[in-house]
C-alpha cells in the first residue's frame, strides 16, 4: 500500500512534531531573542530575516498537512504538494545552504552577534528543511509543477523579499541589513540577490531530480492518469 496518500499517520505524526518544534523557535525569535537585536536591526525586528520568514511560511505547510492527513482530503493534500512545499523547501534550502556554509566558514558575514543558541539553530536552522525533506520524500508524491514555472517563482520570491528588505530597512536612519553579507554596494547586492534566487531554484531541481533517483516513481495523479488510459 502506497504511504504517499492523504490520511497517512505517520506523516501526520512528523507534521506536528515539526509544527511544534518550528513553532517553538518563531516564538523564541520573536519575543525572548528579540532583545538581543543590534540596535541596527531592532527597528526592523522578527520579519527582516528570511530564515524566520521561511520558518513561517513552513509552518502554513506542515498545518495544511495536518489537515490534509487529519481530514483525509485529496484536494488538499494535491494542493499543499504541488502549490505549497515547492516554495517552502526552496526557501529552507537557501537558508540551510547559506546559513551552515557562512556560519562555518565566514561566521562575521551570517550574523552580527558572537554566538546563536541552540534555540535558535535547531528549530529555525536546523529543524525545517530537514522535516521538509523527509516529508517529501517520504510521503508525498513527486511535484507537477513545471520546472519553469519554479524558476518563475524563485524569481518572484527573491525579489519579493528585496523590495520587502527596502521597504523595511532605511539606512539614512543607522540601520543595516539583517545579514553582514547584504551591507554592500548596491550593485554588488542585486548580484548577490540573483544567485540566491538561482540557488533556490537549483535546490528545487536537485531535490527533484534526487526523488526520481532514489523514489523512481511519479505523482499519484501521473499514475492514476495512466491506468484511467489503460
Amino acid at each position: 500500500m502506497s504511504t504517499r496518500i492523504p490520511g497517512n499517520k505517520i506523516a501526520l505524526l512528523l507534521a506536528v512534531t515539526s509544527s511544534l518544534i518550528i513553532g517553538y523557535g518563531v516564538y523564541y525569535v520573536k519575543t525572548i531573542r528579540a532583545e538581543f537585536l543590534p540596535d541596527q536591526l531592532k527597528e526592523a525586528g522578527f520579519s527582516q530575516f528570511l530564515t524566520n520568514l521561511s520558518a513561517v511560511l513552513t509552518l502554513v505547510y506542515f498545518f495544511t498537512s495536518i489537515v490534509a492527513h487529519a481530514s483525509g482530503s485529496s484536494a488538499i493534500f494535491h494542493a499543499k504538494n504541488n502549490y505549497i512545499l515547492p516554495v517552502v523547501i526552496s526557501l529552507e534550502f537557501i537558508v540551510t545552504a547559506v546559513y551552515w556554509s557562512l556560519k562555518i566558514f565566514f561566521t562575521h558575514l551570517i550574523v552580527m552577534v558572537d554566538t546563536v543558541p541552540i534555540a535558535v539553530d535547531f528549530p529555525l536552522h536546523i529543524t525545517p528543511f530537514v522535516a521538509l525533506v523527509l516529508d517529501y520524500f517520504l510521503f508525498n508524491p513527486q511535484f507537477t509543477i513545471p520546472s519553469m514555472v519554479a524558476l518563475i517563482l524563485c524569481a518572484i520570491l527573491t525579489a519579493g523579499y528585496w523590495y520587502w528588505l527596502e521597504y523595511l530597512i532605511d539606512i539614512e536612519k543607522g540601520q543595516l541589513y539583517p545579514y553582514p553579507f547584504l551591507n554592500i554596494e548596491h550593485n554588488k547586492r542585486v548580484g548577490i540577490f540573483v544567485f540566491i534566487g538561482l540557488l533556490a531554484f537549483v535546490g528545487f531541481a536537485v531535490l527533484r531530480l534526487l526523488y526520481d533517483v532514489i523514489i523512481g516513481e511519479k505523482s499519484i495523479e501521473d499514475n492514476e492518469g495512466k491506468e484511467k488510459k489503460d
